[in-house]
């Protein structure tokens, strides 16, 4: 990919995309961020909007804003501006993706990373560091995984689901939209969507609304 990459967003998860990028040998240009008081990040420059001469040609980007609610945000005040071709999923060379794997436009796949047969990966995803998806796992848009979470085969995340650092859920499982659950946590049985659960087994805690912040 030699058309110029453009990073969305300039806090910690933005390096480790950045780490992707780098890794992948891909024409990373700058990140972009109107909220930080910073001018460059390793050692590139951060602006606030994408020049618009890169605008008018054929572009790419990578939404790195760790939130999934807000990352689904950032898309839909993008989307009518960039064709979803403009949004590459990032997979870093350490990672390991099966033949009948699929990947959707603007996720990420972090440092090693597995994914087993016949997963599908949503949109916009975020699969961390160290992280184990079996085969036959569906995760839908938006969906994320913490560093080191593990899925069993045949698991079900929903719509902005996290499963946070270290956790894992068992074969079989539903995760529903807007759900978390917490760090090294076992999911054994389906959890509902917008609630928070924790703990080994896994009890949901409290509900939980649609855009509340997930840490």
């Amino acid at each position: 990919m030699n058309e110029p990459l453009y990073i969305i967003g300039a806090g910690g998860h933005a390096t480790s995309v950045a780490e992707i990028a780098f890794a992948a040998d891909l024409n990373l240009k700058a990140f972009i961020s109107l909220d930080s008081s910073a001018t460059e990040l390793l050692g590139l420059p951060i602006l606030r909007t994408i020049p618009q001469q890169d605008e008018m040609r054929s572009v790419k980007i990578a939404i790195a804003i760790g939130d999934n609610h807000q990352r689904e945000l950032v898309f839909n005040d993008l989307k009518n501006r960039f064709p979803m071709e403009s949004f590459p999923a990032l997979i870093h060379p350490s990672a390991s993706v099966a033949l009948f794997a699929t990947i959707g436009f603007g996720t990420t796949i972090h440092q090693n990373a597995a994914i087993g047969s016949r997963s599908a990966i949503g949109n916009f995803c975020t699969l961390n560091s160290g992280s184990n998806t079996d085969h036959d796992c569906q995760l839908s848009d938006f969906s994320s995984l913490g560093p080191g979470a593990i899925l069993g085969g045949n698991v079900g995340l929903g719509t902005r689901s996290a499963i946070a650092i270290g956790a894992t859920v068992r074969h079989g499982i539903s995760i529903g939209p807007d759900s978390i659950l917490g760090a090294a946590s076992y999911a054994h049985s389906d959890i509902a969507g917008n609630t928070v659960a924790f703990g080994s087994p896994a009890r949901v805690v409290r509900l939980r609304n649609i855009g509340e912040k997930y840490l």
